[in-house]
């Protein structure tokens, strides 16, 4: 389907280019009755169509990395960049109804900057009569954050709402704008009677001194935490364990959740440290999603444990000259974008805590797979051994 978007575009832009009409003429008498329909397979088959007129300021790199994060996306995006001017507004729905399939449809015209959009068998959301994808370009083009910020950058943000779910907040947020005055006024002295309120308890109780923990608090503290997730976990593979043994059929579903649940319990029965826990997390989640009959999960490369919608990123280790893609998390990706190292699950077996992709793979089984994104075969290999060398 996707491929037949892009094959409506470029007939369109074809035939725009070759009309004998002045520019001007063309974009007043245009019309989307006068495109011939798109029949056989498309030249194109990927989810973003750039034009020659944006190609020099999206940049190469830019349109790469846009088109792996469309490619990638867990809902379908699909992203045109025209020359054209005038009604762009309905271009998406005109755009999404040719192409006959589901997903959410962006467009942007000369300007390079406004973003127009709707979808197509998507979620039934409704503001202000707009849906998920009108109010996230709504509120991507009303962002004063992002007045400033190239193109690229503006699409990220609008995939990013699509796909968490945080359009109709960054709308709200953008339609509300600042509070008024008088509530300014409420909130200050509502502040100062908290802080108040507070400070009495403060002075009331404060300490005689502050003594920082001590490292064996801090390992207390840890440990006990590392206990509570270990409780969770072993109550997820009893669960799971159940729903293997219920199961009588033999599809290649029931074999991918037992393998996954035998190589959990084998983790879990030595694990010693943190990076073995998520491990085991990330093993139940295979099982559960193939006993539901569904796809494997994606998790963030750096924690699979994080929320959001998980996409590619281009992303360099420090001390290294190579970048990689992995798949990451929103925030993850937020950090990546502004050169920080997001924060990675520890992996403690060694000298000294290192995040776990720094530990060698020929010892550790979650640097070597990615805690299964950079490989597809992580029960396979824990039930054959490769769990710690």
């Amino acid at each position: 389907m996707r491929a037949l978007v892009l094959s409506f575009v470029s007939v369109l832009t074809v035939l725009f280019a070759l009309s004998p009409l002045s520019s001007a003429h063309a974009d007043t008498t245009w019309s989307y009755d006068e495109v011939a329909t798109v029949r056989g397979p498309a030249a194109l088959k990927d989810p973003l169509y750039v034009g020659l007129m944006h190609q020099p300021a999206l940049g190469m790199a830019a349109e790469e990395a846009l088109q792996e994060r469309l490619e990638e996306s867990e809902v379908p995006v699909y992203v045109v960049l025209l020359s054209q001017r005038t009604r762009l507004k309905n271009y998406p729905e005109r755009l999404a109804h040719s192409a006959g399939s589901r997903g959410y449809f962006f467009a942007v015209g000369r300007d390079g900057l406004t973003i127009h959009g709707t979808q197509q068998g998507m979620d039934d959301t409704v503001v202000d009569g707009l849906d998920t994808a009108q109010l996230a370009a709504a509120a991507v083009n009303a962002d004063p954050d992002l007045v400033d910020a190239p193109l690229d950058e503006r699409l990220h943000r609008v995939v990013d709402l699509v796909e968490d779910g945080k359009a109709v907040d960054a709308y709200r947020d953008m339609r509300n704008g600042p509070a008024p005055p008088w509530e300014w006024l409420a909130l200050g002295v509502g502040a100062a009677a908290a802080a108040l309120w507070f400070g009495v308890r403060w002075w009331s109780r404060r300490p005689i001194r502050v003594v920082p923990l001590s490292e064996e608090v801090s390992a207390t503290v840890s440990q006990a935490q590392r206990d509570g997730y270990r409780t969770r976990l072993e109550e997820r593979l009893t669960g799971c364990g159940q729903r293997v043994s219920a199961r009588q059929d033999s599809s290649d579903k029931v074999r991918q959740a037992l393998e996954a649940y035998t190589a959990a319990a084998k983790v879990l029965d030595s694990a010693a440290d943190k990076s073995d826990l998520v491990g085991v997390h990330v093993l139940l989640d295979m099982c559960e999603a193939a006993l539901d009959g569904e796809i494997s999960p994606v998790h963030c490369f750096f924690d699979p444990r994080h929320d959001g919608g998980k996409t590619p990123v281009r992303w360099r280790s420090p001390a290294s000259f190579d970048s990689v893609r992995v798949m990451a998390c929103r925030e993850c990706r937020k950090a990546v974008r502004q050169h920080r190292t997001p924060p990675a699950v520890p992996d403690s077996t060694g000298g000294r805590p290192l995040p776990y992709y720094a530990v060698s793979p020929e010892h550790s089984v979650w640097a070597a797979t990615g805690y299964g994104t950079l490989t597809p075969d992580l029960p396979a290999r824990v039930v054959r051994g490769d769990h710690r060398r």
